[in-house]
């Protein structure tokens, strides 16, 4: 069957009123729905299936300095139980021009090891740059060096992480959406080289008030464990 313009949307004409009620087919849509729906099916290379919960609040304070909290629990099972690990960070957030964007944190996290408990803190320094075009989206890169110290371990060590967002600013009926995709990559000065990888699916669902709902897929490989799938939620607010 062959799409047809009407009301300015491309949509199936069995769609009748409702191609022009939910505006245009986009193939990222497309995309990012096959995309959440295709990646729970458990993975043979997969040892489990996890949810992380991801919720931050970024409270403005001058034009170009903002304070960012986050905080993540992750649990063991998509449905939520208790959580094996439980972090909080705070730290500012400088924008320097339009496309440059300089940020630093402390994180602080409680690990449940199986009955004993490990804690980790974390310093890091973040530099990000945003390409953006308003008909094709944008397009972000993020550096980050982090200092990690363990109470437990004798781990301790430097990582890098690089990481490509790609996102677009949409409209489902009445709803903003911005799904995303991106890339990340992770060197330690442990192995001295890549050792881990992940690939980010989802969408930010504008709630209004400044109020986005997170839903989306990672993926994980890595090479000292089997991969891990992971449901991505929560929230993003601004004030």
């Amino acid at each position: 069957m062959i799409p047809r313009k009407v009301c300015g949307s491309t949509r199936l004409p069995l769609l009748g009123p409702l191609g022009c009620k939910f505006g245009r087919v986009n193939g990222i849509i497309i995309l990012l729905i096959g995309t959440l729906v295709l990646f729970p099916i458990k993975n043979p290379r997969a040892a489990e299936t996890q949810h992380w919960n991801d919720s931050q609040l970024n409270l403005k304070w001058r034009n170009n300095l903002s304070l960012l909290l986050y905080n993540r629990l992750k649990f063991s099972e998509v449905l939520i139980e208790e959580a094996y690990t439980t972090a909080f960070q705070l730290g500012p957030v400088y924008k320097l021009s339009r496309t440059f964007t300089i940020s630093a944190a402390y994180r602080y996290d409680v690990i449940n090891r199986h009955g004993y408990y490990e804690f980790e803190n974390r310093f890091f320094l973040q530099y990000s740059l945003r390409l953006a075009a308003p008909r094709y989206g944008a397009l972000d890169i993020s550096q980050r060096s982090e200092l990690r110290y363990f109470t437990r371990r004798t781990e301790d060590h430097i990582r890098l992480r690089l990481r490509a967002s790609l996102s677009r600013n949409m409209k489902l009926g009445r709803m903003k959406i911005t799904p995303y995709c991106d890339g990340e990559i992770f060197f330690d000065d442990i192995d001295d080289k890549i050792n881990r990888f992940r690939l980010y699916f989802g969408a930010l669902l504008d709630l209004g008030d400044q109020i986005a709902l997170k839903l989306g897929w990672i993926k994980q490989f890595d090479e000292a464990s089997p991969d891990i799938d992971i449901l991505n939620t929560g929230f993003n607010i601004a004030r």
